[in-house]
Parts: C-alpha cells; sequence; structure tokens
C-alpha cells in the first residue's frame, strides 16, 4: 500500500523527477545530490520510527530497540539538515528543525 501511495504522490505533485521539461525541475536541478541522501534517510526514518513506539519491543527486545533508535537518530540527523539546506530557499525549514528537535529531546 505504501508503495501505491508513493507512486500517486510522485505521480501528481514530484511529477518533476519523472518529466525534465517540467517548470520545477528547475528548481531542483541544483540540488538534485542532496535529494538522494535526504530521501533514502528519510525512508529509513520512516519505516523505523513505529518501532520507537512499540512497548512490546522495547520491553522484550530492548537491544533490538536501542539499535533501531540509533538508526533513526542518525537517520534524522542526515535527512533533517539536508531537507533544511534544500529548501531554505522557499522558507520552508520549520518541520525539519522540529524533526530534529523532538529526536533529540527524544534520544
Amino acid at each position: 500500500m505504501l508503495g501505491l501511495l508513493t507512486l500517486f504522490v510522485i505521480y501528481n505533485n514530484e511529477h518533476f523527477i519523472v518529466d525534465h521539461s517540467d517548470p520545477l525541475w528547475s528548481y531542483y536541478l541544483p540540488v538534485r545530490w542532496l535529494l538522494v541522501p535526504h530521501g533514502l534517510a528519510g525512508a529509513v526514518c520512516l519505516c523505523l520510527g513505529a518501532t520507537q513506539f512499540s512497548t512490546r519491543l522495547r520491553q522484550r527486545y530492548t537491544r533490538v530497540h536501542r539499535i533501531l533508535g540509533r538508526c533513526y537518530v542518525i537517520g534524522v540527523a542526515v535527512a533533517a539538515p539536508v531537507g533544511t539546506y534544500v529548501t531554505i530557499l522557499r522558507n520552508v525549514y520549520t518541520q525539519a528543525s522540529l524533526w530534529l528537535l523532538t529526536t533529540a529531546v527524544a534520544f
């Protein structure tokens, strides 16, 4: 289901990734290589974020919970600053800053 939703979003909102004739592509062209680590780290965070709320995992497999938590923190430490750098041109960096802050507090 997540894969289908991803394809839907790429088709409707991020069509410039596939179609380079889109006018929005000229904005992202200079930072296109920064989008790869941002996307990969963000995907890791999306997959691992839910595990941090699992009481069963935290109680039964403490070591696994901590390892996954550290991977999540590293993912946020990569995705948020890169996302902030890419979007600072549009003044939309609040979300990345809050993501870093809440992850730092949780850690």
